[in-house]
């Protein structure tokens, strides 16, 4: 896509990078957190669950209003080429299939930096770990509805509704782990 070889590698991403990257940072946030914070465990997982409820939802307006936004003008067509279009005139390039370490700490570092500010340690850890969370389990999702074999009916549904949207209504199921605000804001599609 690039014919600057940094530009070209910072845009591939193999399936298991964004596993590897995440992993031993969630690891180190939450051996922080219960080393540093008098711990409530059902708080905890409730900012947890929150966090992924929040992860959903940003999930969801990501693809509906940014990865889909109408744009015009050459610049803003080539931004948008390279945040999300390549990815629907190529859906099965195993390479561009989940959000590379680089681009994700651009857009979840200050959202990092400014739960952390507000919320202090012991309430934004928690919330930061079910988005994190969230966030692998929709790279992941998206990687295996595009390349998997989808065997569990969840998944095949989510590949089903996600096909849809690449194939036929770019318009709807923005969903991409979980049809929660497809349904919400009824851009689920419907069956025929």
């Amino acid at each position: 896509m690039f014919q600057n070889d940094t530009l070209e590698n910072l845009t591939k991403c193999p399936w298991y990078i964004p596993l590897l990257f995440w992993i031993p940072i969630i690891v180190g946030c939450l051996g922080f957190y219960f080393k540093t914070q008098t711990v409530d465990p059902l708080l905890f997982l409730e900012l947890a669950f929150g966090g992924h409820i929040f992860w959903l939802l940003f999930e969801y307006s990501l693809h509906r209003f940014i990865f889909h936004m109408k744009t015009t003008g050459f610049v803003m067509n080539i931004i948008h080429f390279l945040i999300h279009g390549h990815h629907h005139i190529t859906p099965m390039d195993a390479n561009r299939a989940v959000f590379p370490p680089v681009p994700a700490l651009i857009v979840g570092g200050p959202i990092w930096a400014l739960m952390h500010k507000t919320l202090g340690v012991r309430i934004a850890y928690p919330i930061l770990l079910g988005f994190v969370i969230g966030y692998l389990v929709y790279d992941m999702t998206h990687y295996y509805i595009h390349f998997g074999d989808c065997d569990n009916s969840f998944l095949k549904n989510q590949k089903s509704r996600h096909i849809h949207h690449h194939y036929l209504q770019p318009n709807i199921n923005f969903g991409i782990s979980n049809p929660l605000f497809d349904v919400v804001f009824r851009t689920l599609a419907r069956k025929e």
